[in-house]
């Protein structure tokens, strides 16, 4: 579809979702029992659980022996200072911590344990001596807890007991209600008909009907033919809500993002509809009302598994369903149900049918979901109802895993007694802005395929693309060279090249190949972790390698793609977040977690080009120069200065270290202009013809500027293609628009009319209705 905006600008419309996640950060330590320092029993204390403290950014941990009853909190603060908070014995042996909170307004940490008891400890803030913490039973429920989970808001808990009784407490354990579950709640219906007839007659998808058929071939030696066989009308398979054998029977809750309403999961007893003499067990999970009240019961769905995730900025309820009997369509998906209990789509995991899921859990903006695995957690994000793999983290043995309340992307998880922090960020994987290489290159990572589409040459209705590849394993990042024909893509231990011979073959509808596996073990140790990955040209790839503590930079020479040769391996002595290439693609710039950033050459050779004030989450480089009208664009290399433009999570926008703009939600840069977006849902331009930076004047309403553009609410940047004038922004819902912004139109017009190719000024001025007296 293309449109005509009042400026005359052509617009087309599709959807992706255009950004991956990277990870810009990782942290871990080891808590250790302040009793047992130095001793061999501390080998006796496991971690149980930790939380985020949002007043004071640091994190609480639980670690205990409960073998003996020993309990000690710690809680680590972001300087590196650890404080004991409570040390104590329980009264029970071999208990389970259930659920364990921070209220760190009023300096209570509560524990809620399978064997029925409830335990607060208060602790003096002062001297966070442990022992002047007192100590607790608030309540003890004598039959034991299956389940527990506190409320967001942190004033409300919601607990299941053994003996099937749903019991919702205040923040001073006062009981709200008290509600037992029975099999006869599934029949609840808040099921809503529209006269299209009832659930077993509507469309059940390829799967079923595939089965259908195979099950009807068998009776034609009946000698029936046709729908004499049995009632059209009717499907063959109907779902029972039977539970799989990885099922792990536990029951679990999930409260809404707004504590109006949670969600229990859990595994009943039914009768056998097709023999009343038989019962068979079924996953259903029930919505209760914050005050205990049961609201709804799920829908039978077979397979369905105990992980459960309310959404907590939608309506949507995130499960797991193992579908094993329908053939070749057998998978893992993500389900997602209504508050209703309706279903209300899902997606394909693509994951082994023997791999158990652990959990799932959203992010606190429901942006991205966690699918927690055994020894690894994939992170997906959607949009326009396609649901896209975009990050996968390794580990060896997972317990649980936390999102932070307050900042979006940062994950904790437990491994193997560690606690690890990883930060993420949006990046958007693109191909250089400068001419003539500008053929708005954008690549999106979906688990193993790159999704590559040069905006300059197509726009592709989504979820499809213009061309990919597949690699062996899940990408982690992905980087494209400068003359936009090679790829270079990272997974756990490979680096991975694909290329095509030209972009004209790719016109031609050639895809990329992927030329070249270089394993991470013929350039670096075992300890190294792969975690981006940037382009010098076309000729030097940098991959950006982790330790615990350190960070270092592998350079490597594809000259022969086939071969890729390691050049050397810079130390960097410090963490770096963000690695890339900068504008022109003659050096690698990266970002150290206090905000540095630096020059890399393909010899090795550093310069540190500015420091941030505040630590950004993207950034580009680019070679400022000074340049004036009487100049005419010539300028000498004396009046030129390195400039690092960068985004800070809370929207600031530097130029080095001044600080330019604020609300600021996305940036591009051109040869000739800064562009950014804000949250006033403005573009804006920046000329870049001078070093001299100073903060920018605020945009009133009804003034006319031409570095000024009225845009869709919420659209963000995707690409700039100079050459055509033209900026391709994403909106929320995931729609691309290609815009032809006045100023980029005009200085095309100008650049033309300096060089003298004037039919070349005049088809401009005609395609975008520029009246023609400008020439």
């Amino acid at each position: 579809m293309v449109e005509h905006d009042k400026s005359g600008s052509k617009r087309q419309e599709l959807r992706s979702n255009m950004r991956n996640l990277i990870t810009l950060n990782k942290g871990k330590f080891k808590p250790t029992a302040s009793t047992a320092e130095g001793d061999e029993d501390d080998l006796s204390f496991t971690l149980l659980d930790s939380v985020f403290d949002t007043l004071s950014d640091s994190i609480t941990c639980v670690l205990g022996s409960t073998d003996i009853g020993a309990i000690e909190v710690q809680q680590f603060m972001k300087d590196g200072s650890r404080n004991v908070l409570a040390s104590f014995n329980i009264q029970t042996f071999d208990d389970k911590l259930l659920s364990f909170v921070h209220f760190a307004d009023i300096n209570q940490l509560v524990f809620v344990f399978e064997q029925g008891d409830i335990i607060t400890a208060t602790y003096d803030p002062v001297s966070l001596d442990p022992a002047e913490t007192l100590i607790e039973i608030m309540g003890t429920i004598d039959n034991g807890i299956a389940a527990a989970q506190w409320s967001y808001d942190e004033e409300t808990l919601a607990m299941v007991t053994k003996d099937r009784n749903v019991v919702v407490l205040s923040k001073l354990y006062e009981p709200i209600s008290e509600y037992h579950l029975e099999v006869d709640d599934l029949k609840i219906s808040k099921h809503v008909t529209v006269g299209w007839g009832k659930k077993e007659t509507q469309f059940r998808g390829k799967g079923a009907r595939a089965m259908e058929r195979e099950a009807l071939a068998s009776l034609k030696a009946s000698g029936l033919v046709g729908n004499q066989l049995r009632d059209p009308t009717m499907p063959y398979m109907v779902d029972t809500g039977d539970v799989t054998a990885l099922d792990s029977h536990e029951i679990t809750i999930s409260w809404r993002g707004d504590c109006d309403y949670f969600a229990v999961s859990s595994v009943e007893e039914v009768p056998d509809e097709d023999d009343e003499t038989k019962s068979i067990k079924r996953r259903a999970f029930r919505v209760f009302s914050r005050e205990g009240q049961l609201d709804s019961a799920s829908e039978p769905v077979t397979g369905m598994e105990h992980q459960l995730s309310w959404k907590p900025q939608g309506s949507l309820i995130a499960s797991i369903q193992r579908k094993t009997d329908l053939g070749e369509e057998d998978s893992v998906d993500v389900i997602f149900f209504e508050r209703n209990g309706l279903r209300h789509g899902e997606f394909d995991t693509r994951l082994p049918l023997d791999e158990k899921v652990e959990s799932v859990c959203w992010n606190s903006n429901s942006e991205a979901l966690a699918v927690v695995l055994a020894n690894r957690i994939q992170l997906w994000t959607s949009k326009n109802y396609h649901w896209y793999l975009k990050q996968e983290l390794y580990a060896s043995d997972i317990s649980y895993v936390k999102w932070h309340p307050e900042k979006d992307f940062t994950l904790m998880f437990s491994d193997a007694g560690f606690i690890n922090i990883v930060d993420f960020a949006y990046k958007m994987a693109q191909g250089p802005t400068l001419e003539p290489f500008d053929n708005g290159t954008s690549l999106v990572v979906d688990g193993r395929t790159v999704n590559i589409t040069p905006l300059a040459l197509a726009n592709v209705p989504p979820p499809m693309y213009y061309r990919d590849f597949e690699t062996p394993g899940n990408v982690l990042d992905v980087a494209c060279s400068f003359s936009n024909e090679i790829y270079a893509a990272i997974n756990k231990d490979v680096l991975i090249f694909a290329a095509v011979p030209s972009i004209e073959e790719m016109k031609k509808g050639k895809h990329p190949s992927i030329v070249c596996e270089f394993p991470k073990s013929e350039f670096t140790s075992e300890v190294d972790s792969l975690r981006q990955v940037a382009f010098i040209n076309d000729s030097i790839v940098g991959v950006l390698l982790d330790t615990d503590n350190l960070s270092r930079i592998a350079l490597l020479d594809i000259q022969d793609i086939t071969q890729p040769t390691l050049i050397t391996i810079v130390e960097v002595y410090d963490k770096i977040v963000l690695l890339r290439s900068d504008f022109d693609y003659n050096h690698l710039v990266y970002e150290t977690r206090d905000g540095t950033v630096c020059q890399l050459d393909a010899e090795g050779q550093l310069m540190e080009i500015t420091k941030f004030p505040q630590l950004v989450r993207d950034f580009r480089v680019k070679r400022v120069h000074n340049t004036s009208a009487e100049d005419d664009g010539n300028w000498s290399a004396e009046s030129s200065e390195l400039v690092a433009f960068g985004i800070t999570n809370n929207g600031k926008l530097f130029a080095n270290q001044v600080l330019l703009a604020s609300a600021v939600t996305s940036l591009e840069i051109t040869d000739s202009f800064l562009l950014f977006t804000t949250a006033q849902h403005n573009l804006q331009f920046v000329h870049l013809n001078s070093t001299d930076f100073k903060p920018l004047p605020l945009v009133e309403e009804g003034v006319e500027d031409e570095r000024v553009r009225a845009i869709e609410r919420g659209s963000i940047l995707v690409s700039v293609i100079p050459s055509k004038s033209s900026v391709v922004l994403q909106a929320t819902r995931g729609n691309l628009e290609t815009i032809y912004p006045r100023i980029m139109v005009l200085a095309e017009v100008r650049k033309n009319i300096m060089a003298k190719r004037y039919k070349e000024a005049f088809i401009v001025c005609r395609t975008h209705r520029i009246n023609l007296d400008i020439l």
